[in-house]
């Protein structure tokens, strides 16, 4: 082989071997991306709200569920009687401590009364008693052994279909509500009035029937808010030294409340 040739086969064994090495691998086919598994999906969370987080929403161990007997003497036959039902979680990983106070609520329809009118009288339940009790309060929590501490009270109505502290019948129009009977009429300072009575509040106005009870002429939210002004019905603070009396004794707590 000649000098010219050798030199011009050398040339394009190089030329082949550089279009191979730049040439594109071919293309792998990729498995179907799959669903996330339960503990995948728990590690992923894990891996972005944190260990702690994980940990409260799966263990919930926290959580104590608050029970009171309630009763009302009266002139009757019967006297006022219901068991207060409610769950409190106290929350020291938020920005503020928080205790988180939840009434496990389920709502009811007659045949009459429409799906829409059922979320419209939750909506407005929800609304108003978030807006009376909502940061209304602050729970101080005397210790012996580490210093005092502050707890913000948030309570909450949390509609559920299951394990309901309370059951609530939605019926048509108007009529004489009470904890467990809501008219799609009745304004949402009764939904919340009634509600009220689930944390343990009793009524203060005026029942010829209940002749022992204090009655209040404040613009409290458990009077006579027809009469002093819807607009103007508030908690007060002795609401919230009941309710701090009531998580208390459930969480074995000394708890002392004042206004925010």
């Amino acid at each position: 082989m000649s000098a010219r040739a050798w030199l011009a086969r050398t040339r394009m064994k190089e030329t082949a071997e550089r279009q191979d090495a730049e040439a594109p691998e071919p293309a792998v086919a990729q498995p179907a991306l799959q669903p996330l598994t339960e503990p995948a999906r728990v590690l992923a969370l894990q891996r972005t709200a944190g260990n702690r987080a994980v940990a409260q929403m799966l263990a919930r161990e926290d959580v104590t569920q608050v029970e009171k007997f309630v009763k009302e003497e009266t002139t009757g036959a019967d006297n006022v009687t219901w068991t207060a039902k409610f769950e409190v979680e106290f929350d020291d990983a938020a920005e503020t401590p928080t205790c988180w106070l939840r009434i496990r609520l389920k709502t009811n329809r007659d045949g009459d009364v429409t799906k829409e009118e059922e979320q419209d009288a939750r909506i407005r339940a929800t609304s108003r008693f978030s807006l009376i009790w909502g940061s209304k309060f602050i729970l101080h929590e005397h210790r012996t052994i580490l210093s005092d501490r502050d707890w913000l009270l948030r309570p909450r109505i949390v509609f559920v279909d299951e394990k309901p502290h309370l059951t609530v019948q939605i019926h048509k129009g108007k009529g004489a509500d009470n904890r467990q009977n809501w008219y799609t009429e009745s304004p949402e300072w009764t939904y919340a009035h009634e509600v009220s009575h689930q944390m343990g509040l009793l009524d203060e106005y005026t029942d010829v029937t209940v002749p022992d009870r204090k009655v209040y002429d404040d613009h409290s939210i458990m009077g006579d808010y027809y009469k002093e002004g819807m607009t103007q019905a508030e908690a007060k603070l002795r609401h919230g030294e009941r309710l701090a009396k009531l998580i208390g004794d459930a969480t074995d707590k000394d708890l002392k409340a004042r206004l925010r």
